[in-house]
């Protein structure tokens, strides 16, 4: 008997959750798979770059695998930060709701002086017109 909720609740789930309309895609999502694909290519290349400088190099292949994981890691941050939007955006009648993505600013004449302060802004509403 439990087993059967179990399965009917997956169903359910796997039901509601795949089956819907689909929209537009947005670009900057594409943007953040591309870096994201990206980074982990680089990643990928210096850890196999990086197995030439070990002495038995068919034991540490595993380097591949983790220079490819911090790639995808470094890259879809960067695609996250590129992408950095409002919290909500309202165009017309439609209203779209993003991840909050803190800014950071730098005040001061340079990037060495004492007197320098760094903020943290995160846009809230952004409204086209």
């Amino acid at each position: 008997m439990v087993r059967t909720i179990r399965y009917g609740m997956c169903l359910w789930i796997f039901w509601f959750t795949l089956s819907g309309v689909g929209y537009a895609q947005d670009p900057a999502v594409v943007d953040i798979f591309k870096d994201g694909f990206y980074g982990g290519l680089a990643g990928a290349l210096v850890g196999a770059a990086a197995l030439a400088f070990t002495d038995e190099p068919e034991d540490h292949l595993n380097y591949i695998a983790i220079g490819a994981g911090v790639g995808v890691i470094a890259g879809t941050a960067y695609g996250i930060y590129s992408a950095t939007r409002a919290v909500a955006e309202i165009e017309g009648t439609r209203t779209v709701w993003h991840l909050p993505v803190p800014q950071i600013v730098q005040k001061g004449s340079s990037l060495t002086a004492k007197n320098r302060e760094v903020e943290y802004r995160v846009s809230l509403l952004r409204i086209h017109f």
